[in-house]
């Protein structure tokens, strides 16, 4: 098994007019209480990518696909996003979804018994301050920063600090906790599968290792990470199981 993923960067125009048409119920909702117009973009991009891809990964496993709009992906109380049929009757398939500039990234993974958990992550390509990087990374991710030439600074931070973010959102914590809690290991060598766990679909992703501090929880369970640049973004995947 792989996980599937996908990226979305422009809404079809049906789809960005008409969302009605293949949101759900709860979903419409949802949308209905957005007031600022980028972040209603965002989520309607981030719910079709996922949609399409739930589609793909249930017909992929033997499953029916169901209509757009009765298929709903809404959040569970940690904020992470649980498949569902419209009527409530939870899909055999697990959803993370990420924003960033515009684009969507989502990845969808056959999940019957509910224990997999992946965490993605979405970051534009942009310089990050001396005073976040000192505030937000460990001493040594901070020094490894400083030791890079100017134009290597970037891409590094933006990987160190996407990576946090989808490592705490495969433990269903996200960041209600301090990003130094989960030290980052950039590797730039292309990742290789780890501990029986599934890895995204396709070439080109490197690996991460991470550290966890005990207050986390999530010390112990088998965690996977990976990392890529694509399109001027860099894209993280978290991969563990539940306890």
């Amino acid at each position: 098994m792989t996980i599937s993923w996908t990226l979305l960067s422009e809404l079809p125009a049906g789809a960005a007019s008409h969302p009605a048409a293949w949101l759900g119920p709860e979903e419409r909702r949802r949308l209905g209480s957005f007031r600022v117009e980028k972040r209603r973009g965002d989520w309607l991009r981030g719910r079709l990518a996922a949609k399409c891809l739930v589609a793909r990964v249930l017909g992929e496993t033997g499953h029916s696909e169901p209509s757009p709009d009765a298929l709903e992906i809404v959040a569970e109380p940690s904020g992470a996003p649980t498949v569902r049929l419209a009527g409530g009757k939870a899909l055999p398939v697990g959803v993370s979804i990420s924003h960033s500039a515009g684009t969507a990234f989502c990845a969808a993974w056959p999940d019957t018994g509910g224990k997999l958990r992946v965490g993605v992550d979405l970051e534009r390509i942009a310089p990050r301050s001396p005073g976040l990087v000192r505030d937000f990374f460990r001493p040594e991710e901070a020094a490894a920063w400083e030791a890079l030439p100017a134009a290597a600074r970037a891409p590094f931070a933006t990987a160190v600090w996407s990576t946090k973010e989808s490592v705490l959102k495969a433990l269903r914590i996200g960041l209600r906790a301090d990003t130094r809690s989960v030290g980052i290991l950039l590797s730039d060598r292309s990742a290789s599968p780890t501990d029986g766990l599934p890895r995204p679909e396709g070439c080109g992703w490197k690996g991460f290792a991470a550290s966890l501090d005990p207050a986390l929880g999530g010390r112990g369970l088998p965690l996977a990470g990976y990392w890529r640049e694509e399109n001027g973004f860099v894209l993280t995947v978290a991969v563990t199981r539940g306890a």
